[in-house]
C-alpha cells in the first residue's frame, strides 16, 4: 500500500507541475509575447528607416553609388 500511495503522490505532483507550465504557455500569453516583439521590431524598423533617410539626404551620391554596387553584386550572384 505504501508504494501505491507514493506513486499517487508523485503523479499528483507531476500533474500540478504540468498544469503550472501549461498556464505559462496559454494562447493569450503567446499572442501577447508575439505582439510585443512585433512592436519592438516595428519601432526598430522605423528608427532604421529614419536614419537611412538622414544618411541619403546627407550624401545622395554616396548612397546612389552603394545602391548601384549592391545591385551589380546581386546581379552577378543571381546569374
Amino acid at each position: 500500500m505504501n508504494e501505491i500511495d507514493e506513486l499517487k503522490k508523485q503523479i499528483q505532483e507531476l500533474q500540478s507541475k504540468l498544469e503550472d507550465r501549461a498556464s505559462n504557455f496559454s494562447a493569450e500569453g503567446v499572442i501577447s509575447g508575439i505582439e510585443e516583439k512585433l512592436n519592438v521590431s516595428r519601432d526598430d524598423a522605423s528608427e532604421l528607416m529614419g536614419s537611412m533617410e538622414e544618411e541619403i539626404k546627407k550624401s545622395p551620391f554616396k548612397s546612389l553609388a552603394i545602391a548601384l554596387g549592391v545591385g551589380f553584386i546581386a546581379a552577378k550572384i543571381l546569374k
